[in-house]
């Protein structure tokens, strides 16, 4: 199945620091891809340059019902306790789920969620989301921090430079690399597992 783009459906795990370049690495792999319909939770208001900023549940709701080609960054308060902003990205996923059909990148799951928390909709997403059609991305710069069941369902495991040492260790246990070569990770450099095929890349 497709998400309206030219991509067969996959559910893709980008980790790496602030700087090491995976946020640029999914914005590319989007401009490539050109989708029809794109969600991205956009936190920290990085995708503005390629999607229209919405502010309201209620927006984004109401353009994916629209039927139209759509391509939208949410944007949640700026000052929100962490049990506000998962509901909130709890909310969202919920949202997409039910759409299907789509693009949809997910920034920061450290904030959103933890080794041992997701939302069930984000589970249905990483669990389910290629059969509805959807093309997903989640990227974190703390990927010992976030749901373990995100990264076993992932079709396809990517991390840059990693600044911490248990994020170095996960990594390298869930892409079965060496710890050194992870730890040797630096500038823009980068390995990637394919998780179908088991092919392992780098550059």
């Amino acid at each position: 199945m497709a998400d309206g783009s030219n991509n067969v459906c996959h559910i893709e795990a980008v980790m790496g620091s602030s700087g090491g370049g995976k946020s640029h690495y999914v914005k590319g792999k989007i401009k490539k891809a050109k989708p029809k319909r794109l969600v991205v939770w956009d936190a920290r208001e990085e995708y503005g340059d390629l999607a229209t900023p919405v502010y309201s549940l209620k927006a984004v709701l109401e353009k994916l019902r629209s039927g139209k080609p759509v391509r939208i960054a949410y944007r949640p308060p700026g000052v929100v306790e962490e049990k506000k902003l998962r509901e909130l990205f709890a909310a969202l996923c919920r949202i997409v789920f039910a759409a299907g059909h789509l693009t949809f990148v997910a920034e920061e799951l450290s904030d959103v969620t933890s080794p041992s928390y997701a939302p069930g909709a984000w589970r249905k997403i990483s669990t389910q989301g290629r059969h509805k059609g959807m093309t997903v991305y989640g990227l974190s710069q703390r990927p010992a921090s976030i749901d373990k069941h995100f990264l076993g369902n992932a079709t396809s495991v990517r991390t840059h430079r990693l600044n911490y040492h248990n994020d170095r260790v996960a990594l390298s246990r869930f892409l079965d690399v060496p710890l050194a070569d992870v730890s040797a990770l630096a500038g823009y450099h980068w390995l990637q597992r394919d998780m179908n095929t088991r092919e392992l890349t780098h550059g």
